[in-house]
């Protein structure tokens, strides 16, 4: 019998994120056609890597945060809660595009929100900042193998470092 598969490995940035991206995207447009999609994340990054999650983050008008969850829900992602957050809800489904499977990563939270811009801040940031990222890279590579695949832990040794590039991305 196989063991269960570590939840947190380090895998290396791949070409196909934004068709992944894409991909999810026009399912996205179909249930919720006014929403905000952006592609967030270390997938939205070039040479950044990580766990090879596509995370995306969808804004919609904050009376219609509720309504889109149902419809989301409804046509098939998994609802796991607020992700830490009171103005996000976090989903996530598996898809498969190209022969390749892949996990998604649904944020969804109200337009403006602090959670949504800061996400997007972070990603434009790091795309632009080679060197941060870079280093960005090698940390997340340390807390894989410090965190024994502990969630907690993992975030945990990230933490400080994101909170630093949040602060310039939004400065």
């Amino acid at each position: 019998m196989r063991g269960k598969a570590k939840k947190y490995v380090f895998r290396g940035y791949e070409k196909r994120f934004p068709a992944f991206f894409t991909y999810e995207k026009k399912r996205l447009r179909r249930i919720l056609p006014t929403a905000l999609i952006e592609h967030f994340g270390s997938s939205a990054v070039p040479n950044l890597g990580g766990k090879g999650i596509v995370d995306v983050m969808v804004s919609v008008p904050k009376g219609a945060v509720l309504s889109s969850l149902r419809k989301l829900i409804a046509q098939g992602y998994e609802y796991t809660g607020t992700g830490g957050s009171k103005d996000r809800e976090f989903l996530a489904r598996t898809i498969i595009s190209g022969g390749q499977e892949r996990q998604v990563h649904i944020h969804l939270t109200h337009s403006g929100s602090y959670v949504g811009r800061a996400a997007v801040a972070v990603r434009d940031y790091l795309r632009r900042d080679k060197e941060e990222t870079m280093e960005y890279a090698k940390l997340k590579r340390l807390a894989v193998r410090k965190a024994q695949d502990s969630g907690k832990k993992y975030r945990k040794m990230k933490k400080d470092f994101l909170d630093q590039i949040e602060r310039k991305a939004l400065g």
